[in-house]
């Protein structure tokens, strides 16, 4: 099964890499594929884009990626809902793309309910509180899937 990582990249402070490093590692240890977008060449696609091409244009590309990932790749996506993901809107969108593709998505989420979107926790298949109950909950969900494969 492939699992997206989703979450706040743009106002993180490490980018979003230690908690998608950690978990990814988890995750690829129980036989799951980790599509996780800091590893995708989007540098890459930013730097062979026309010189000509606006920046918003540029960055466009890199929304139609992030969203054929959700749509056509991943198996169930999981999103570290951060204080980084507040002034985002990249996760917000995978996330309702999720609801929308009718993929599972997982939400940990690690700040108060008031401050998080109602919508983009109503796009969750589950919201937990940790990444422990996350592993839980994942183990109990798809460990037999996985197995299966």
């Amino acid at each position: 099964m492939k699992v997206y990582l989703i979450g706040g990249m743009q106002f993180a402070e490490d980018g979003g890499r230690t908690w998608r490093r950690e978990l990814g590692a988890w995750l690829k240890e129980q036989g799951f594929t980790v599509l996780d977008p800091l590893k995708f060449n989007k540098e890459k696609l930013l730097d062979e884009a026309d010189p000509g091409m606006a920046m918003k244009a540029a960055i466009r590309e890199v929304i139609r990626y992030d969203i054929d990932v959700v749509v056509n790749k991943m198996d169930f996506g999981v999103c570290y809902y951060d204080e980084s993901m507040i002034g985002g809107g990249g996760s917000h969108s995978e996330c309702t793309q999720s609801l929308l593709s009718e993929k599972d998505l997982l939400i940990v989420l690690t700040i108060p309910k008031e401050r998080a979107s109602a919508w983009t926790l109503a796009c969750a298949t589950k919201v937990v509180g940790s990444i422990e109950e996350l592993k839980e909950y994942i183990l109990g969900k798809y460990r037999k899937r996985t197995e299966d494969e």
